[in-house]
């Protein structure tokens, strides 16, 4: 399954979990019984206006964390100003008094930080799943504290968070068996609260439900209590038991009654990323859609899969008359798969979003190869887009450049105004020798190069030295080999 679908699904699962869940939240063990059925949504029992299929604070907050992990540097006002927008872009209901109050008081993520009260719940936890993404482990442990440090800032409450990030990431990368994903946890955790790590290691070896250890003795009839590291040690018992089938991952978490919509939530964003289906059609075809629904949600989806590397791969050429034998080929290239124009906006909107850049500014393809990334940038940027052809024409402002490996290597640019401030994009870049020579072209009739803009870097050749030997910075997403 490649990235894109499994940040889909990450995302798609957290939202069906929770407007599930949310149908029975806080019943009673003879109401759960007497009235789950695991063929429809429900509505909250104990709140009016909340519609069955319609997702709750749960899913907005993780929404708010993966905008801010693909949107932005992921830090305290960041994430803040994410979940204020988010809340006021999109109503919904489901937080709780205290925190809907500040929520609605704040009118910037200052006002939000000074006036959160910091406790041991679960807002914390609820949100923690997307950050498993992260590829890097050290990210995901320090993201996923920065994320419980802004709202509860509490030993019990950061360790759930960063449980469940960790949780997340075991999944997402399939680096073992869901038996062993507490010890996973624990052993990434070296010098969290000793306290929680205790009692989660007290959850590993449960052989069977024990309700007194897992929620508390005073919760045991109760279930999963709105309290962050009893909520997070719910959802790794489910995951230790029932991964491996979406649907019963959905029942046994409303089986564990207390705070529903929120182990579904977590429990089921988790598993579904790493499973290519496994749910039934309704809870895909009910979940709420419009401006925030299902279809908001897989873009959302889809843009958080821009964190992550994207696929190169090195491919033989067929009868090809030039040096260059093997072709380079990555996810914006549109050939390896039919391109996402969300996720190829995304990427290079964060690739520009390097760049002070101004409005006068000029983005140059550098030939065809170059075309995708250079009109998406052009779209998400507002600035003016000129091409490079082999082809030499009768056109004014005619600069030549010489791209070697090539049958043709004779590359021509057209109709630059003078003076201009130009920012190269191509789809990769390797010798750095094109783009070198690009650059040189343009720089001696008169231009400013701003940057080079590619996908994807080699790390074999030192194309970012060349570069910066002429004063003009390298910006890319991925790094490879190109082995």
């Amino acid at each position: 399954m490649d990235t894109i679908k499994k940040c889909q699904n990450l995302m798609l699962g957290i939202a069906i979990g929770d407007a599930f869940g949310a149908g029975y939240e806080n019943l009673s063990r003879s109401e759960v019984q007497e009235a789950l059925n695991m063929t429809q949504y429900d509505c909250y029992p104990f709140e009016s206006g909340h519609k069955p299929g319609h997702y709750t604070d749960d899913t907005q907050m993780s929404i708010a964390v993966a905008k801010t992990l693909y949107g932005m540097c992921f830090d305290r006002r960041n994430l803040t100003h994410s979940f204020l927008e988010e809340y006021k872009s999109n109503n919904i209901i489901g937080y709780s008094r205290g925190f809907l109050s500040i929520l609605e008081a704040s009118k910037s993520p200052e006002d939000f930080i000074n006036n959160v009260v910091h406790t041991e719940r679960n807002g914390a936890v609820m949100r923690a799943v997307p950050i498993g993404v992260l590829q890097d482990i050290k990210k995901v442990v320090e993201n996923s504290v920065i994320n419980a440090q802004i709202s509860h800032n509490t030993d019990s409450a950061i360790t759930a968070s960063v449980a469940i990030a960790l949780a997340s990431h075991y999944f997402f990368y399939n680096l073992g068996q869901p038996s062993e994903v507490i010890e996973f946890c624990i052993d990434n955790m070296g010098g969290f609260n000793p306290e929680s790590l205790e009692y989660l290691a007290e959850v590993s070896k449960m052989g069977e439900l024990k309700p007194e250890i897992l929620f508390g003795e005073e919760n045991k009839d109760h279930g999963v209590p709105i309290h962050g590291l009893k909520t997070a040690g719910a959802v790794l018992y489910l995951l230790t038991r029932y991964s491996h089938d979406g649907m019963e991952t959905l029942k046994q978490a409303v089986l564990l009654l207390g705070d529903t919509d929120t182990t579904s939530s977590i429990a089921l964003g988790i598993v579904q990323s790493a499973s290519e289906g496994g749910l039934d059609d309704f809870l895909q075809d009910d979940l709420q859609n419009g401006d925030y629904g299902k279809d908001y949600i897989r873009r959302i989806g889809t843009r958080l899969a821009t964190i992550l590397p994207m696929e190169v791969r090195s491919i033989k050429r067929l009868n090809y008359p030039g040096s260059r034998q093997s072709m380079i080929v990555q996810t914006l290239d549109g050939l390896l798969e039919i391109l996402d124009p969300i996720y190829l906006t995304q990427v290079m909107k964060q690739l520009f979003d390097q760049i002070d850049y101004k409005p006068t500014d000029i983005i140059l393809a550098v030939d065809a190869s170059g075309y995708i990334p250079a009109v998406a940038a052009s779209i998400v940027t507002g600035l003016k887009l000129g091409a490079s052809k082999k082809a030499d024409l009768e056109i004014s402002n005619r600069i030549e450049f010489y791209e070697p490996g090539t049958p043709n290597p004779n590359v021509f640019m057209y109709s630059i105004p003078d003076n201009s401030r130009v920012i190269i994009v191509d789809d990769e870049i390797m010798s750095g020798n094109t783009a070198y020579n690009a650059a040189k072209a343009l720089m001696e009739n008169g231009h400013k190069v701003l940057a080079t803009v590619v996908p994807v870097e080699s790390t074999r050749h030192n194309s970012r030295e060349k570069l910066s030997s002429k004063g003009i910075s390298l910006i890319s997403h991925t790094k490879h080999d190109f082995s």
